[in-house]
């Protein structure tokens, strides 16, 4: 297995885990990764024991009666790098019943951490280990392809897909990516549904936080894409501005979820009342 370095930052954040999580962490989860076996996120939330987690909107889920898209920050602060992913997973699974897919971006992944931090025999985060630890947790990795076909299935199946559209860690909001904004676009216009953000940081006083944005009706996504202007564009350059578009709005609405101070890119935008 390939090594990867780790900075002083990535391992002050990693060992924020209370020593419960820690411990779970290297006798339990990490050990299921290496074998391949399944990994239910909504469960390893129990890595977070001890951690005080606030959520806010939550009401806002309950209002979705059938599938619908999940769009969070990849916020980079907390106990681990990927705790918003378990956190929202075992809020989603409680109101729904249903485990969250999540989309894992080739080389941006969402469970980037210092896995060697907590057990000596992995020191890896490489393309093979972060496809094992896609498929151990159901999750659709970008580089195996057919993602939209993969996507397409999950919601004909009545589970909500997740992603993060930053596709790099970030503590306040960087710009969307535009094959983010595209898919969730196809999506939520092909299957009439709902889009649904939710906003994750930790404070000071290390409470962990999620906060749910109200849904955004695929015909909100509809009249964006009517109304974005191609004339002239070839039509690579049509795909990239009607996702660049959307993903800027999806994102704002992101940034309403999350203290001002956090908003970064999107502040200006996530003040109107779009």
């Amino acid at each position: 297995m390939g090594r990867i370095a780790i900075s002083l930052a990535q391992l002050r954040y990693a060992r924020g885990l209370k020593q419960e999580g820690q411990e779970r962490l290297r006798t339990n989860t990490i050990p299921r990764f290496i074998k391949g076996n399944h990994v239910i996120l909504s469960e390893e939330v129990a890595l977070l024991d001890g951690f005080s987690i606030e959520v806010e909107g939550s009401e806002n889920v309950k209002t979705v009666t059938g599938p619908f898209m999940l769009v969070g920050n990849h916020y980079k602060v907390g106990p681990l790098e990927f705790w918003h992913v378990l956190a929202t997973s075992a809020v989603v699974k409680q109101i729904t019943n249903h485990e969250v897919r999540w989309i894992m971006g080739e080389g941006k992944e969402i469970f980037h951490q210092p896995w060697e931090t907590f057990h000596p025999q992995v020191s890896f985060v490489t393309d093979s280990a972060h496809k094992q630890i896609a498929r151990s947790t159901d999750s659709i990795y970008e580089g195996d392809g057919e993602v939209v076909d993969k996507v397409a299935t999950t919601i004909i199946n009545g589970k909500a897909i997740a992603l993060c559209p930053e596709r790099q860690q970030s503590i306040t909001l960087e710009q969307g990516d535009a094959e983010m904004g595209l898919l969730l676009s196809v999506m939520a216009r092909r299957f009439q549904i709902p889009i649904i953000c939710v906003g994750a940081w930790q404070d000071t006083d290390k409470t962990l936080h999620l906060q749910f944005g109200k849904p955004t009706a695929y015909q909100k996504i509809q009249a964006i894409v009517n109304n974005v202007n191609t004339n002239g564009f070839d039509r690579e350059k049509r795909r990239e501005e009607h996702g660049r578009q959307v993903v800027d709005f999806i994102m704002a609405q992101l940034a309403k979820c999350l203290p001002v101070h956090l908003r970064g890119n999107y502040l200006l935008s996530s003040l109107s009342n779009a």
